[in-house]
């Protein structure tokens, strides 16, 4: 009879837990004290088992001592697990640090992800995709990986572009001009000036040259419509 009633303890707070999980998933959207609540539920649930496993064991065994033995391991052996969880990471990080050091902005490669460090943590890189998308990668991950990091400015590239502007329009201001745009540009390196020269002069239009850098190879095709259609529709 008393195992039935620990059985269906056990299934109340299964389905007890997993209501109020649900229910802190729908309270936690735009709302910080319940995102934080979020975070630390895993513990809490944590620990309300390690509680129903103490009650169970001792309501099981009338024995002190071994009642004392199973305790210990029903607590010691969770707090060894979450241990190794955290500590795991940090070491893989340290380990990795040493080896080969990682820097904001650098490029890195493997057969799962690939994308720009944004920042470094104790226990894992953020790493920003091609597409925007942020994601956490933990220092675990890549022990016994194989990757590759590029510093940024060995995945510069340069690309030039020929744009036709109104020759209506000053030639130093229009320099000026160009130049501003393509430093706004979060494609554009800061690192490397635009070079702005004049191909041909026409009567109604003026043939530009303008050289740039980006760190990818794909970022040309969009800072050059950018610049057509901001200069050349304007003509």
């Amino acid at each position: 009879m008393m195992t039935i009633i620990y059985i269906a303890v056990g299934i109340g707070l299964f389905f007890l837990i997993r209501s109020l999980n649900k229910a802190l998933h729908s309270l936690a959207s735009g709302k910080k004290m319940f995102g934080l609540t979020l975070q630390v539920f895993p513990l809490f649930e944590l620990i309300v088992w390690i509680a129903y496993a103490l009650w169970v064991t001792r309501k099981l065994l009338g024995n002190w001592n071994e009642y004392r033995l199973i305790s210990m391991a029903i607590i010691f052996i969770p707090i060894l697990l979450i241990s190794w969880y955290f500590l795991r990471d940090f070491m893989a990080g340290i380990v990795l640090k040493a080896e080969k050091p990682f820097t904001i902005s650098q490029l890195i490669k493997t057969r799962n992800f690939e994308g720009t460090i944004k920042k470094i943590g104790s226990r894992s890189i953020e790493i920003e995709s091609k597409q925007g998308q942020i994601s956490r990668v933990p220092f675990s991950r890549l022990t016994n990986k194989i990757y590759s990091i590029q510093t940024p400015e060995a995945s510069i590239r340069s690309h030039e572009l020929l744009l036709q502007i109104s020759s209506s329009l000053k030639i130093e201001e229009t320099k000026k001009k160009l130049i501003t745009e393509l430093f706004l540009l979060p494609q554009v390196s800061v690192n490397h000036t635009p070079k702005i020269n004049i191909v041909k002069e026409g009567k109604s239009h003026i043939t530009y040259r303008i050289s740039y850098h980006t760190s990818d190879q794909t970022h040309a095709a969009l800072v050059n419509q950018y610049l057509k259609n901001k200069f050349e529709k304007q003509s």
